[in-house]
């Protein structure tokens, strides 16, 4: 058999353009998965401030998943005081922050996409926290006054239930507790209240899943006809129509 030299060229040509376009093409796709993880992990919020009179120790950023407290950024704190944070974030969604050696005495974050700024002392770490940067933060402090006051109150009332109770006053225990369920009826309304007057923003489906959770469910029904679809679509916004559906359902079983 006579071989073609121009027809052997060729067809190594064809091989050696072969292996090439593959390992080009294997290239390519890595690099394009590598930008697609790249852009997956690029921060979209930064928490910054300072923590006065602290000089050294580490912060801890968390959130809750499944009622659980979970970690997503540290930060050692220098002399200064100041700190960065970083995490993703689609919708706005509460964030904790904390000192790693006290966990339980947390600063509570209604973070937004952008950047948030929070300032504190280290003596009053929770109590003194200033945060700007963030229009749900705002509204969660205007409620958080109001509900202080709810919370004030019953405690009150508590203590003189306790005295009652150990008195062995009967009608006076009865008649603390109605003042406590009105006291409680009062605060579930006031909660709606300011939910469907903010339902256009994400702290609505967050009270109703932070503070609402035992209300009945005419409550819960009448933020989750104010919402408006953006805050359907939120974080909490989701998580609010799931839990409202599961009660339905819950309530629709007959009894066994």
């Amino acid at each position: 058999m006579r071989f073609n030299s121009d027809s052997g060229f060729i067809f190594l040509f064809d091989i050696f353009s072969h292996k090439i376009m593959k390992k080009l093409f294997i290239i390519s796709s890595l690099i394009l998965f590598l930008a697609a993880c790249h852009q997956e992990q690029t921060p979209t919020l930064t928490i910054q401030g300072k923590v006065k009179g602290m000089t050294k120790g580490m912060l801890h950023l968390e959130k809750i998943i499944d009622t659980t407290y979970v970690l997503v950024d540290t930060f050692r704190v220098s002399q200064n005081g100041t700190f960065v944070f970083h995490d993703s974030l689609d919708s706005p969604e509460v964030y904790y922050i904390s000192i790693r050696e006290y966990p339980q005495d947390r600063i509570t974050v209604f973070a937004e996409p952008g950047t948030v700024t929070m300032t504190t002392k280290l003596e009053r770490f929770s109590s003194f926290a200033e945060i700007e940067g963030s229009e749900n933060q705002k509204l969660l402090d205007e409620f958080n006054e109001v509900k202080n006051k709810f919370n004030n109150d019953n405690l009150s009332l508590i203590k003189e239930k306790i005295l009652a109770e150990k008195a062995n006053n009967q009608p006076q225990i009865d008649s603390i507790q109605e003042v406590m369920n009105l006291l409680l009826k009062r605060r579930y309304l006031y909660t709606t209240n300011f939910a469907v007057k903010h339902a256009d923003m994400d702290i609505a489906p967050y009270l109703a899943l932070s503070e609402l959770y035992l209300a009945r469910t005419y409550l819960l029904d009448t933020i989750a006809q104010a919402m408006d679809q953006r805050t359907r679509n939120s974080h909490y916004g989701k998580k609010f129509t799931t839990f409202l559906e599961d009660i339905k359902a819950t309530e629709k079983k007959p009894e066994q």
